[in-house]
C-alpha cells in the first residue's frame, strides 16, 4: 500500500512492521513503542497536510482523534494480556491501518499529487512567459 508520498509510506510500513511484532511475551513494550511512532507518524502526515492547505485536513484530523481514543479505550481496560486479546488487537490495528491508507491516505496522496503537479506547471508556465516578456 503507497500513497506516493515516502515519508508517509515508509512511516506506514513501519506502523505494519509494529503491528506484526506484537507477541505476548513483549506486548507492552510493544505496544509502547507502537504508540509512540503512531504520535510521530500522525504528526508528520498531519504538517504535511496542513502546510500543503488539504481541504479535507481537518476530517483527516478528527480520524486520526477517533483512532487514539480507540486505542486508549481498548488498552485501558482490566483485562490482563493474552493471546487473543494480542491478537484483537493485532487485528483491530490491520484492519483500521488498511481501510485507512487505502481510503482516505490514498485520497490525500492523489490530492497531493495533483496540487504538486499544478504547482510545477504554473511555475514553468511563470518561468516561459517570463522569458517571453524579455525576449521582446
Amino acid at each position: 500500500m503507497k500513497i506516493n508520498i515516502s515519508q508517509i509510506d515508509d512511516e506506514q510500513r513501519h506502523l505494519f512492521t509494529l503491528v506484526k511484532a506484537l507477541d505476548l511475551p513483549v506486548v507492552e513494550q510493544t505496544i509502547e513503542e507502537l504508540l509512540d511512532y503512531v504520535v510521530t507518524h500522525f504528526s508528520n502526515e498531519q504538517a504535511l497536510m496542513e502546510r500543503s492547505g488539504y481541504p479535507a485536513f481537518e476530517q483527516h484530523l478528527k480520524l486520526h482523534e477517533d483512532f487514539s481514543a480507540q486505542v486508549t479505550e481498548f488498552l485501558w481496560c482490566e483485562e490482563l494480556w493474552n493471546e487473543e486479546r494480542v491478537q484483537k488487537l493485532r487485528r483491530f490495528l490491520n484492519k483500521w491501518l488498511i481501510g485507512h491508507i487505502m481510503t482516505h491516505d490514498l485520497r490525500f496522496g492523489r490530492w497531493y499529487a495533483e496540487r504538486r503537479a499544478a504547482m510545477r506547471l504554473a511555475s514553468s508556465q511563470s518561468r516561459c512567459i517570463g522569458s517571453f516578456s524579455h525576449a521582446r
